[in-house]
């Protein structure tokens, strides 16, 4: 009879996944940190160019604000809305949303353009851009991070049985829709165009306060600065929060394909960050086919970092290798033994898609360059208290 799991080695396996999801958070944050600062940068450009040609005594009143462009001027605005047309049109629907189409091509056909909203316009698309990029890397991200949850489980579930069992690789259009899926009403796309679209309102509430109270160039655009950087903590939240849901989804996919998992353990990192709930559910077991994202299977809140486990009693998983194998050797799957020295790396080398083992050799030699690099210092725990 195989070897039954010993829950040590699953919470080695935890903690190894907690590591990695950890890696890929700080390597795409770190790109992403970059994309906004750039934005902050053009922003405050915009805003300068803007007080350059409009301001008297550095100042702007909303009056001044809200003429009308003259003809010359709406003449250049038309052309650059275009630009940002054309930009729209050759990234497609997949990247800028159906709204923001609408409304460059409203603006655009306008006889009146006012000076306020020509620098809302080109704000807005600093911001739009930035959306776009930020919802592209991150879809990618997630892929890699499902891919990952799925093999090194498919791997870990193999090594313990001491059986390699066949399975079907996801990828293509089911890759995509488990990716897409909406968890609590909504999937990383729609939260990072809620958050686009809730600082587009604050772009137009701003500009309007901004001239009312008087501000100066430098003013304005550090405000401006602070609500992208707060933008920027809360696609950090989002960031750690999907990585972990798609992590343990790709897991589910993988206890599901091996047809030996029925039941999983909720497992959670105990220290003093772990939610109450995530403690409370701590050790318990669920039916595979009753896994709820934010009830029994995580994450259960921001920033979880709460994992599972599969669950064999003590008698049962013998029979279960046993009969998915006579399954296979009768059917067109295949079994083999599977060595208890042979490592992940090594294993994925002989039963990974090509595309997977190309990117966990590239993530390889990423990772190891990051373990080389000091850690960034983490807040202190009691302003973490939330996480998990």
């Amino acid at each position: 009879m195989p070897k039954l799991p010993s829950k040590e080695y699953w919470e080695a396996r935890s903690e190894r996944t907690l590591i990695a999801n950890e890696k890929s958070a700080m390597q795409y944050e770190k790109d992403l940190k970059k994309a906004y600062q750039a934005t902050i940068t053009r922003i405050t450009k915009e805003i300068e160019s803007f007080y350059g040609r409009y301001a008297k005594e550095n100042k702007i009143s909303l009056a001044d604000a809200r003429k009308s462009l003259t003809p010359n001027e709406l003449m250049d605005f038309n052309q650059q809305s275009k630009l940002y047309l054309d930009e729209v049109e050759r990234l497609g629907d997949k990247a800028f949303t159906a709204e923001y189409k609408s409304y460059l091509k409203e603006l655009s056909g306008k006889a009146y353009v006012s000076r306020i909203e020509e620098l809302t316009a080109n704000i807005r698309h600093n911001i739009e851009t930035l959306s776009t990029g930020y919802n592209i890397g991150l879809g990618q991200t997630l892929q890699d991070a499902y891919l990952d949850g799925f093999y090194r489980t498919m791997f870990d579930v193999q090594k313990q049985a001491g059986f390699g069992i066949s399975f079907t690789t996801p990828g293509g259009k089911q890759l995509e829709m488990a990716i897409k899926e909406r968890w609590l009403s909504q999937n990383y796309s729609d939260r990072i165009w809620a958050d686009k679209n809730k600082m587009i309102i604050q772009l137009e509430q701003m500009l309007s306060q901004e001239f009312v109270r008087g501000r100066n160039p430098r003013e304005v655009s550090k405000d401006f600065a602070d609500k992208m950087n707060t933008s920027y903590y809360n696609a950090q939240r989002l960031i750690r929060t999907e990585l972990n849901y798609i992590s343990n989804k790709g897991s589910m996919k993988a206890y599901a394909e091996s047809e030996v998992v029925d039941r999983y353990q909720y497992l959670a990192t105990l220290d003093n960050r772990t939610s109450d709930i995530c403690r409370e559910l701590d050790g318990k077991i669920f039916d595979l086919k009753e896994a709820k994202v934010g009830v029994n299977l995580p994450p259960l809140h921001p920033h979880c970092r709460s994992t599972t486990i599969p669950y064999f009693e003590d008698d049962e998983i013998g029979d279960l290798i046993e009969d998915r194998v006579a399954r296979d050797e009768d059917g067109a799957g295949k079994s083999y033994k599977l060595g208890k020295d042979v490592t992940f790396f090594e294993w994925v080398e002989q039963y990974g898609s090509p595309e997977y083992k190309k990117r966990v050799a590239e993530q390889r030699k990423r990772f190891l360059e990051m373990d080389k690099k000091p850690r960034i210092k983490k807040a202190p725990a009691a302003e973490k208290k939330e996480e998990s």
